[in-house]
């Protein structure tokens, strides 16, 4: 997922991406997003279609190939599309296809979102410019491709193709939120201890707490994710496996939020947002039903936490103000009772 000043970029996976094709109402239920109440046009479809074919015959560049939602955060809801229509040519080159709906026309939405993926295609080995096409009196779509530095190389009697190089392409503070991987473990240890050394809440525990996570049976790699600017590491969420353990024994299994971290520098600046926002995504879409976490009551309040008294829950190891809970499923929650146990 990409993360600019107002959206976010999703890239659907194989089984979202048939959704969409089958209605865009079923994909955005998927995300976890607001109707949109849009309908894509047979000829749109069936573009998109040959774009499905063309991803599922390179599985190892799906991402690359797949299509790409764009989402207003201030409304939760997907505001039109992008994707890179083929793999680089001999000369690095790509094609970036782009549709934004109607209501959302003219407010620079798609100037912000073509920024954020031709910066992050540029990351690519082999990826030298993106390309697009377009017709000689769409001026509004110009005018999108101007604002991202693209030129006019080419043009026919209905049509003009622009380019942007890698080497041109303009600095944006755009932030990449991906899984985390074994190499970054060692910097993300370092980010955490120093990330917490200014928290509001904090036992100075949590950088080996992490490493102990890490090491359990309760990881859950896809639900480990750091956020990245400029090739560096600037913040991390880790989700792990929990449970609540009922007055009859039983087990309902959840989601631990722990630890969330962004370097002071970085803060208020929309990163803790944007991973909590799709670490809980990612959780949802896993088949997880409710989160934890142990923190500042002032902060998480803003995603939907309460305490878990409100549940029913109780934890007798930590002060009822600073355990709470989240229903990734409305209702989830309502008929557990018990101890949730965060370690």
């Amino acid at each position: 997922m990409l993360e600019t000043n107002r959206l976010r970029i999703i890239p659907l996976n194989p089984e979202q991406f048939a959704l969409f094709l089958n209605g865009t109402h079923l994909m955005e239920d998927a995300l976890g997003l607001a109707p949109s109440n849009e309908t894509i046009d047979k000829y749109t479809r069936q573009a998109m279609a040959c774009q499905y074919q063309l991803a599922a015959k390179h599985p190892e560049d799906f991402l690359l190939l797949t299509s790409w939602q764009i989402v207003l955060k201030s409304e939760n809801k997907t505001i039109g599309s992008a994707c890179f229509k083929n793999l680089p040519d001999t000369d690095g080159s790509i094609e970036i296809g782009y549709g934004i709906y109607a209501p959302y026309w003219n407010q620079g939405y798609m100037s912000e979102a073509l920024k954020a993926l031709c910066k992050w295609v540029f990351t690519h080995e082999g990826v030298q410019s993106v390309i697009a096409e377009t017709e000689k009196d769409n001026i509004a779509s110009q005018c999108v491709l101007q604002k991202c530095k693209m030129k006019q190389f080419k043009e026919s009697a209905n049509r003009i193709w622009w380019k942007l190089n890698k080497r041109t392409m303009e600095k944006n503070k755009i932030i990449i939120i991906r899984q985390e991987t074994e190499q970054d473990r060692q910097t993300l240890y370092h980010l955490i201890q120093t990330a917490f050394q200014t928290a509001k809440v904090a036992d100075g525990d949590e950088q080996d707490f992490t490493v102990r996570l890490w090491k359990s049976e309760n990881y859950i790699p896809e639900l480990g994710l750091v956020a990245e600017l400029d090739g560096k590491l600037i913040g991390h969420i880790l989700l792990t496996r929990m449970y609540v353990i009922q007055e009859d024994g039983s087990k309902f299994e959840s989601l631990l939020v722990a630890p969330l971290s962004v370097l002071l520098e970085h803060r208020d600046q929309g990163v803790g947002s944007a991973l909590m926002e799709e670490g809980l995504r990612r959780g949802r879409e896993m088949g997880y039903k409710a989160a934890f976490l142990c923190g500042d009551p002032n902060y998480y309040h803003r995603f939907g936490f309460k305490s878990i008294s409100e549940f029913g829950l109780t934890n007798p190891e930590i002060p009822e103000p600073y355990v709470m809970g989240y229903e990734l499923v409305p209702g989830a929650l309502d008929e557990v009772t018990g101890v949730a146990k965060l370690v």
